[in-house]
């Protein structure tokens, strides 16, 4: 289980490189949500990927609303 859990966590690091996010902020913030679930690393974990991958689309999100606002200025994003 345990290199699953890290293999989950490598694939959501690698959609999600920040300079203020490391991998130490996710054992940490892992080993935290750890002890509120009664020792359940990996709830902890798939907690933890879910709001990446939530955080992800928020960002996706942004851009195309970004790039439609662009797109209503007449100015051709796609080239």
């Amino acid at each position: 289980m345990k290199k699953s859990v890290s293999e989950a966590l490598e694939i959501t690091r690698a959609a999600h490189r920040e300079v203020e996010h490391s991998d130490l902020m996710y054992v940490i913030h892992i080993n935290n949500l750890c002890q509120l679930l009664n020792g359940d690393r990996t709830a902890a974990a798939l907690i933890v990927i879910a709001s990446e991958i939530d955080a992800l689309f928020m960002r996706v999100n942004t851009i195309d609303d970004s790039l439609a606002a662009i797109a209503s200025d007449g100015i051709n994003v796609h080239s």
